[in-house]
């Protein structure tokens, strides 16, 4: 069955032949592909004629063989059974079986399904091998056939031989991929979907098929509704498995492949559950908990760092969608994270010393979802008064560790993970409730000070200035004064007004307008130092404009073509070679968690443009004069009938959603 498997086997009679008339097929098609389809007809004519003879039957099997290796040039020659295309006019169809002796249509009808049936078990696994090879491309018969077909090959998954359920289990991933009979294919396997995925996870455990775990993971990917209620039962053996095949050889890469897939399958179920109603999904999450958290808390350790991407997903789930407050199980992995970041061995979590210091930092756009949560859903009042015992380290020092570590990176190829941990930062202060996060401030402010002269890409100077828009939106007076303790106060709003276009997303446009609009309501009340108080009138003009931009954002959103977290037209200056990198980590960090939800905080559930329009409002006197000798009285009506305009659709919609 592996020798069957295996596509590297370079000692393998039957490959070598494969490739040999391969080849010969394309250096000297026209000398050899008719013949040669010929003799393979011959010999499947000479079984049809006797069946139960075994030298016939071996002989039909390398026939198939040789058809199946020359699937290409077996659609080539007959368009009209490949998917996507109309079948030929009988006239064509005629002209077509004087140059070919082979349709694919008759092919499978008269001499690979009835195989299926076969006594002899080599040619029951040729023909669940041919529909491996075909059904994905090929149109298979009439309708109905497929959906026949399909059936026949999920019964041989109950077949007394090994080698035969293996290759049916892994043809059906063919039919899944087919782009016709779609509802076929999905009707016969949702007929008894739950024993299917019980057959498939006993072979996997019975050998360590990597083909049969894509098909297990293929089926939880196109169902997921269907999955939902077995959920819970389904993880609890993923995870088993994957605990019995992860590391226990560091020779079996089969057995490595079939971890592997296990933990992408539960993620994939984990996705699928994501989409469930509350309350059910909250109950749900708390079932789903129980078997992963073991899991894991083992891959948060140096040995699990292969599967880190998948354990962090698992958490970010879990943190998302369990109960807030979140259950102390879950709070027990946070420890693991600071040390995954910054190290710090302990008794119960000891490290060798060559990791003393951490090992994953340059992971922290996966870690970023996770910390989001917690934050956010620990609740933040836990949080601030949680601690780690055996670390000696309270939560927020600990988290602050995670932040300071990481933004401090160097080097161009670091700057995501810095940007995801001003990111961090961010939801620091967008989620903790004033005064409780006032001690933290000055210490992440003073980071991110040091840290933005040094920033080379857009992506690390919009973390950093969103940081301080959320800060400055948590609490002006204590950022103000930490810029003027530092002499930066105007340097920084000069930088903010100078790439405030790199926000793109309308998340980080609202933080922007929020803290304008704080700093606004602060020079209303003869707040702000010197240095800003000057630069009024720009920050006035940048809240008239920021005001067209949201409005612009808003009603993309509303018509479904934003995507949130933007693209970047980086600066001439900035360092950015990959664009589809930046793309995917604009895809991965710029909301929140993997893009399962929109970021959401107290600050992003607030209408930024109707606080602006009562700001606006009751400006003094002398405030609303200067507003129109800076951007014009006409521009200030048009300015205040938009943020009418839009105040009054805000509410309608609200209105209409109640």
């Amino acid at each position: 069955m592996r020798q069957i498997q295996n596509d590297f086997d370079f000692n393998d009679p039957r490959g070598a032949v494969a490739d040999f008339v391969e080849r010969l097929v394309i250096k000297r098609k026209s000398d050899i592909q008719m013949p040669l389809l010929q003799f393979c007809w011959n010999f499947l004519e000479a079984h049809k004629q006797n069946p139960g003879d075994p030298h016939l039957s071996a002989k039909k099997d390398g026939a198939l063989f040789l058809l199946g290796s020359l699937r290409d040039e077996l659609l080539e020659l007959d368009p009209a059974s490949q998917l996507g295309k109309k079948k030929s006019k009988k006239k064509g169809a005629k002209e077509t079986s004087k140059t070919n002796p082979i349709s694919v249509e008759q092919l499978f009808a008269l001499h690979v399904r009835p195989d299926l049936a076969s006594s002899a078990p080599f040619l029951r696994l040729r023909a669940c091998w041919m529909y491996g090879r075909f059904a994905e491309r090929a149109r298979l018969g009439s309708e109905g056939t497929t959906g026949d077909a399909c059936r026949e090959c999920l019964k041989l998954l109950s077949d007394s031989e090994l080698p035969v359920r293996v290759q049916a289990a892994t043809c059906i991933q063919a039919f899944l991929e087919r782009d016709a009979d779609t509802v076929e294919v999905d009707s016969v396997v949702l007929e008894n979907l739950m024993a299917l995925i019980e057959r498939l996870l006993r072979m996997i455990a019975e050998i360590h098929a990597e083909e049969v775990a894509g098909t297990l993971q293929l089926l939880v990917a196109r169902f997921p509704k269907q999955i939902t209620p077995f959920a819970a039962q389904l993880v609890e053996q993923l995870a088993t498995q994957f605990c019995r095949t992860a590391g226990t050889n560091d020779e079996d890469d089969d057995g490595e492949a079939i971890a592997m897939g296990s933990a992408q399958t539960i993620v994939t179920v984990l996705e699928g559950c994501a989409g469930t109603e509350e309350p059910q999904r909250t109950h749900l999450f708390t079932q789903l908990a129980e078997p992963l958290l073991p899991v894991i808390s083992r891959l948060l350790c140096p040995d699990g760092l292969d599967y880190l991407e998948e354990a962090l997903e698992m958490l970010t789930f879990l943190t998302l969608y369990c109960a807030s407050p979140m259950p102390m199980p879950l709070w027990n992995l946070f420890p693991q994270l600071y040390q995954s970041v910054c190290g710090h061995s302990t008794p119960s979590l000891p490290l060798p010393e060559v990791l003393a210091g951490g090992w994953a930092p340059d992971f922290m756009p996966n870690l970023l979802p996770p910390l989001q949560n917690y934050v956010a859903r620990g609740p933040p009042s836990i949080l601030l008064t949680s601690s780690w015992a055996e670390g000696n380290m309270a939560y927020p020092e600990m988290l602050f560790g995670i932040f300071k570590k990481v933004v401090n990176l160097q080097g161009v190829g670091s700057e995501k993970d810095c940007a995801c941990a001003a990111q961090l930062a961010t939801a620091v202060f967008e989620h903790i409730p004033s005064p409780s996060a006032d001690p933290w401030m000055p210490q992440y402010f003073n980071e991110l000070l040091g840290r933005l002269p040094k920033a080379e890409t857009a992506e690390l100077r919009r973390a950093i200035l969103v940081a301080f828009a959320a800060m400055i939106w948590y609490n002006a007076d204590i950022l103000i004064r930490c810029m003027e303790e530092r002499a930066c106060t105007q340097q920084i709003f000069e930088t903010w007004l100078q790439h405030v276009d790199q926000a793109k997303c309308l998340v980080d446009r609202k933080l922007f307008m929020l803290a304008f609009l704080r700093l606004f309501d602060l020079g209303c009340a003869q707040r702000l130092p010197p240095a800003l108080l000057s630069g009024l009138p720009h920050l006035v003009r940048q809240l008239a404009i920021q005001t067209k931009e949201i409005v612009v954002l808003r009603a993309k959103k509303a018509a479904g073509e934003l995507q949130e977290t933007g693209d970047d037209d980086d600066d001439d200056e900035d360092i950015d070679e990959d664009d589809d990198d930046d793309d995917e980590f604009d895809e991965m960090s710029g909301s929140s968690a993997w893009s399962f939800q929109e970021r959401d905080s107290p600050v992003t559930r607030l209408d930024e443009l109707g606080l602006l329009h009562q700001g606006l409002q009751r400006a003094p006197q002398e405030m609303q004069v200067n507003m129109q000798s800076w951007i014009g009285e006409g521009e200030l009506r048009q300015w205040l009938a938009e943020l009418n305009k839009e105040s009054s659709r805000m509410a309608s919609l609200a209105a209409g959603m109640k």
